[in-house]
């Protein structure tokens, strides 16, 4: 019963003209971050230098590749 409320209230705000594509990303990105949904979760966060000086960016790790 719980199930098939969530599902119509859902189906709702992805009616909703600006609402659907703000609920969409913020979906999204909760299931990729909580690990417990998604197997593929953020498993560490890196910060990485660019070229100009002083300049970084953030990034998440989500899995290792190990090359031969």
């Amino acid at each position: 019963m719980g199930a098939a409320v969530f599902s119509v209230g859902e189906w709702v705000i992805k009616q909703m003209p600006f609402v659907r594509h703000i609920y969409s990303a913020s979906k999204q990105i909760s299931a990729a971050i909580s690990p417990d949904q998604n197997t593929t979760a953020f498993k560490e966060v890196a910060i990485i230098r660019h070229p100009r000086v002083g300049e970084y960016a953030f990034g998440f790790i989500t899995s290792t590749v190990i090359l031969q």
